[in-house]
């Protein structure tokens, strides 16, 4: 298991491995609040202080790395992509909300990669260094470009440990700016902080949350659903950071009143199915899923399903990317897949483990125009994350998992 030292010298020798092939020489390097380090191929990236210090720890550690990922990314479109793009770029930083310490945080990136890389900060696609607004750009790709998901939860009877197994794929169109690129961000909470440490796996530059868990062992991933947009477009927020505020916000003991409460302050733009895991103590559930939308005269935009409302398995939830309460459930092969996997492992008596979630996980991997970029079982009573990657043009289903103790991951910095 990852061991992580948190010594003054192991930070220096830390910062001083990743600066290799940089000019700035030992003594000129900044106070950095982070750490960058490797499991079994997967990069970790664990960050603590204020917003701006967190952020300047992702820009500095991660040195060109961001830079590369946007300008492969939008060459993979061509001119015409580049053109939507820089649109896209100031019409986002004047609609979207952010919320002030996310504000911080992506400016204090781009310092970060300021103070890393000086002239190389220029994004050669663009033909102008990497600013602000580009971090708003990208952490709205999930409200432009609509990803396609699978999830499920099982608890109690149906696990090897009584406690709570859940599954998550995320899948997308194959873009080779993505390959091989993907990250753990781990955010440590400081002593004395009010928002939950968490942990999220993502890729440079993007600060929301696709896939997550926090210190309490709570859950959330995206998914898209064919939901209304708003016509208030007055306090619009990327999907991507209202997931993040909500898993910030979460506790186990009242995870649906904390998640609620939250995605009701922050319009979004799409549709949206947002399942959450959370640890089964022997009583009430351990998922729920959340439709979210801009339609904002049913339920405030936030719809709960509970298990008792959406089946008759009262250990199972399954999550794809259609509504089943704010509108009329539709037909999904994949949603139907793992009930029949449920079914059949109940008329068996086998109960899940680990190696079995991956087994449902590989039932519904997409194919075709899409890939599964990762697969993910997490293990919310114990704080684990069990992670398997996308490797170039060869989706996560074929990948070794990697263990993740994320609870060792998220004790506060020293």
């Amino acid at each position: 298991m990852l061991q992580f030292r948190r010594s003054a010298r192991s930070l220096i020798v830390v910062l001083f491995i990743t600066s290799a092939g940089f000019a700035d020489s030992p003594a000129r390097q900044p106070h950095v609040k982070g750490d960058l380090q490797t499991q079994d191929g997967l990069r970790i990236l664990r960050v603590w202080g204020t917003p701006r210090e967190q952020g300047f720890a992702q820009g500095y550690l991660l040195g060109e790395d961001g830079v590369k990922l946007l300008d492969k990314y939008l060459n993979a479109g061509g001119p015409d992509a580049i053109k939507a793009y820089e649109i896209a770029s100031f019409l986002m930083t004047r609609t979207m909300k952010i919320e002030p310490c996310y504000q911080q945080e992506m400016e204090g990136i781009v310092a970060g990669f300021k103070a890393r890389l000086g002239d190389k900060i220029v994004v050669p696609a663009l033909g102008r260094p990497l600013e602000y607004r580009d971090l708003i750009a990208v952490n709205c790709i999930p409200e432009t470009a609509r990803v396609g998901c699978s999830s499920f939860t099982v608890w109690g009877p149906m696990t090897t440990d009584g406690g709570t197994l859940a599954g998550r794929n995320l899948d997308w169109y194959h873009n080779p700016a993505l390959d091989d690129s993907q990250i753990l961000v781990a955010r440590v909470s400081e002593a004395g902080s009010p928002t939950a440490s968490w942990v999220s796996l993502t890729w440079p530059c993007f600060v929301g949350c696709l896939t997550g868990m926090n210190a309490e062992g709570v859950t959330v991933s995206v998914h898209d659903a064919p939901g209304q947009r708003t016509t208030d477009g007055s306090r619009l927020t990327p999907r991507g950071l209202a997931l993040r505020e909500s898993l910030e916000s979460a506790r186990a003991a009242t995870a649906g009143q904390d998640i609620a409460a939250v995605l009701r302050r922050r319009t979004c733009m799409v549709g949206n199915n947002i399942p959450v895991a959370l640890p089964f103590v022997g009583k009430g559930y351990g998922s729920m899923v959340f439709e979210y939308d801009g339609d904002l005269e049913k339920d405030n935009g936030v719809t709960i399903r509970t298990v008792e409302s959406d089946q008759a398995n009262d250990c199972l939830q399954v999550c794809t990317n259609h509504y089943r309460k704010r509108a009329d459930a539709m037909s999904c092969d994949r949603y139907e897949n793992l009930e029949v996997d449920f079914a059949r492992a109940t008329k068996s008596g086998k109960k899940l483990d680990v190696a079995g979630a991956f087994a449902w996980l590989d039932d519904v991997a997409m194919s075709g125009n899409c890939m599964t970029y990762h697969s993910v079982v997490f293990e919310p009573n114990s704080r684990r994350m069990h992670i398997r990657l996308s490797h170039g043009k060869v989706d996560a289903t074929h990948s070794k998992p990697i263990v993740i103790d994320v609870a060792a991951l998220l004790r506060p910095a020293q």
